[in-house]
């Protein structure tokens, strides 16, 4: 064989190898690029999980709160976080004891007309917070209205409200709470408000769940003040 066949030779198997080598690093390439889409994709999945944003949209048991009897569009309610704190709004509480606090949901009872006096005062006694009696002990300052609860209300407890706030994220932490009113909020047709109620209770009664919001229901009078309820999550323990 001549000198020139044997360099066609070798040139066409270095051609042939440096093809395969090309042919591996493409499909190299297009499986990294396909790992890279499925981890981007799971990542935004993980990532896009729905932040509710109308009252309906959160889970949890309602109650309709009426903040008088002579009120005659309620106010739907859901409570949707808890915790612990020495402090609420301007308050700290006395040693020995922490306050409940209570976050809530809140839209008008009818979706075409809004309210002009929107918000959860307990200058009307109209609000109480309750657990088990079986599920930690009373505080000195509870209600014995029921044997079966601890129950906290205005006539004998320290209870705070916070003023209702537009629905700006699930973080309840973040708002800036104001003091409540028995005047209230504009709240606008349709519109989920957040407002936050605080119950002081002594640290001894070391309750362990099954707490519940109590509200003004539409059919309490003063001869008939026992209040509908719903449950509330329960807090990470203090401490």
């Amino acid at each position: 064989m001549s000198i020139r066949s044997m360099s066609a030779l070798a040139l066409g198997a270095l051609m042939l190898l440096a093809g395969c080598s090309d042919a591996g690093d493409a499909d190299a390439a297009g499986e990294s690029d396909a790992s890279d889409q499925t981890t981007a994709g799971t990542d935004d999945q993980t990532s896009s999980e729905p932040t509710p944003t109308t009252f309906d949209d959160f889970p949890g048991e309602e109650l309709l709160y009426f903040d008088a009897e002579s009120a005659s569009i309620g106010t739907r309610i859901k409570a949707v976080g808890t915790e612990w704190t020495t402090e609420f709004l301007d308050y700290t509480a006395d040693a020995g004891r922490h306050y409940l606090v209570i976050y809530v949901v809140a839209t008008g009872e009818l979706d075409d007309r809004g309210l002009d006096h929107a918000g959860l005062s307990n200058l009307g006694y109209t609000l109480e917070m309750r657990y088990p009696s079986s599920a930690g002990s009373c505080s000195a300052d509870y209600t014995a209205n029921d044997p079966a609860y601890c129950t906290y209300d205005g006539w004998n407890s320290t209870i705070l409200s916070a003023q209702f706030e537009p629905l700006a994220s699930d973080d309840w932490t973040n708002y800036l709470w104001m003091e409540g009113s028995i005047f209230g909020v504009e709240m606008e047709p349709g519109q989920t408000m957040v407002g936050a109620v605080a119950v002081s209770v002594e640290d001894s009664a070391a309750p362990t769940g099954g707490f519940e919001f109590c509200a003004r229901g539409k059919d309490n009078t003063l001869d008939n003040n026992v209040f509908p309820c719903i449950a509330v999550p329960d807090p990470a323990p203090i401490g």
